[in-house]
């Protein structure tokens, strides 16, 4: 309102009652608002308290017996009486809750106790394409067993020496017990298997009888890696056990080759190229002797060494001191760039160098069992049950029906990753493995595979000559 446009009935006063009346209208919409807000955040702070209290009523009562929850019920005040009897007849149904199925493990970290899960209880740790993802599938079937929440974690691979790295910054003054306990609670929550024990039915563990679940994850990567198997039992001092799977490794490699193939068909190279690429690199560090396959003699070489029962000269593994070797290892996988710049076809299928490490750290048979993949695909049932025994899981079979048995349309399905399936439905598969490549693959194999039977006790399965 304007006093200078003030006609016959407005004057300057009624002008000034109005812009009073409407400034104190606005204060109190303001003031309003504000309680609004205030009274707003204080029934949410109030809601919040008594949620909490509930899930605390509700831990104290899964740790009591049904009668005692139910007097306690009787005498809880803040309930309705109606949520007293709706949680009494809820309180009769046998529950899963992921306190009750998996053991804690407590350890010091400075000044504090951290305590969390003590998982997983075993790790299927390789090798890649041999068979893990079945396996994978058929073992988180099983009623007792609870798979992690990604399908592969890669936690030691790709997190573990970045996160060691962080900690030991964040805590210059702690041990390396200390940093490994705190790495221990991370790595359990990363697992975070309660969401999946929560995804389980609820009679599972009263059907089968089991004190608790045991967990597990898959990375098959891990296998390879040399650090791993000494990361594992500092970051998990209850010793983890490890499953491994091999496959004749001139078909790992060419399944390798074939699913970086059918990912990008058009940037990728020809197998002999690549593998020629990861040939150089072995000899810069003197880890192989191997002539090139694009070389000259190749195929006159392997042609001659294929019905010979010695190894050519050129095929043997070089002697390498063990601190060497240490110094190499190093190079040879973190030097060879990350997973997606180099796949590391050849050196993932020698087996001997990777076990080597595994088997100084786990007790082969007791902690650390190696299963065949060709034994896997032609029985899978006999395979299924060896871990199961070696898990300490009771198993069943068809004729007596104790424990539980899978169904043979379970075992006989072929089971693949997500990404796998989708780019072999819309890719073209990779071109065939040449007859020559595949005789030098086989040659190059062989004095390792050979030194892998003497490891596992002279087993001639091992050695892969009836492939």
């Amino acid at each position: 309102c304007n006093p200078t446009m003030t006609r016959r009935n407005r004057s300057r006063r009624a002008c000034s009652v109005r812009n009073s009346f409407l400034a104190r209208l606005g204060f109190f919409l303001l003031l309003w608002v504000a309680l609004s807000l205030h009274l707003g955040s204080r029934l949410r702070r109030l809601n919040d308290q008594q949620q909490q209290q509930d899930k605390r009523f509700d831990r104290q009562n899964d740790n009591q017996p049904i009668s005692s929850k139910e007097s306690q019920l009787a005498t809880h005040s803040p309930r309705s009486r109606h949520s007293e009897v709706v949680k009494a007849k809820t309180l009769r149904k046998p529950r899963m809750s992921a306190s009750h199925s998996l053991e804690r493990y407590s350890c010091r970290a400075g000044e504090e106790t951290l305590t969390f899960a003590q998982a997983p209880d075993f790790i299927l740790a390789g090798a890649q394409k041999s068979g893990t993802t079945a396996l994978f599938a058929l073992l988180e079937k099983h009623p007792s067993i609870v798979r992690s929440s990604n399908f592969e974690e890669h936690f030691f691979d790709m997190h573990y020496g970045i996160e060691l790295e962080s900690l030991e910054i964040k805590y210059p003054n702690e041990t390396t017990e200390s940093l490994h306990c705190r790495l221990g609670r991370l790595y359990a929550n990363r697992l975070d298997f309660e969401k999946e024990i929560l995804s389980k039915p609820e009679s599972t563990l009263h059907q089968q009888n089991a004190t608790r679940l045991l967990t597990f994850e898959k990375t098959p990567f891990y296998l390879v890696w040399p650090h791993i198997p000494r990361a594992i039992v500092r970051t998990c001092p209850w010793r983890p056990k490890i499953v491994v799977m091999l496959r004749n490794p001139v078909d790992r490699l060419y399944s390798h080759y074939q699913m970086r193939f059918v990912m990008r068909p058009n940037h990728a190279n020809s197998l002999e190229s690549v593998l020629d690429t990861e040939l150089e690199l072995l000899h810069k560090f003197g880890l192989s002797q191997a002539p090139l396959l694009s070389g000259n003699n190749t195929d006159a070489l392997v042609g001659h060494s294929s019905n010979s029962a010695t190894v050519p000269e050129q095929f043997r593994p070089p002697s390498i001191a063990r601190s060497t070797q240490d110094r190499l290892d190093d190079i040879k996988f973190r030097g060879f760039g990350n997973h997606r710049q180099n796949q590391r076809f050849l050196v993932r299928g020698i087996y001997v160098s990777q076990l080597v490490r595994w088997l100084e750290q786990f007790d082969l048979g007791k902690e650390l069992l190696v299963l065949q993949y060709e034994q896997f695909k032609k029985d899978p049932r006999r395979v299924y049950n060896q871990v199961l025994e070696f898990l300490g899981i009771d198993y069943g079979t068809n004729d007596s029906g104790a424990g539980f048995t899978l169904p043979e349309e379970v075992l006989t399905t072929i089971y693949r990753s997500e990404a796998e399936a989708e780019f072999l439905k819309t890719s073209s598969r990779a071109p065939p493995l040449k007859w020559t490549t595949k005789e030098y693959l086989q040659e190059f194999y062989r004095p390792y595979n050979e030194q892998l039977s003497r490891l596992l006790g002279n087993d001639p399965i091992w050695l892969w000559k009836d492939e």
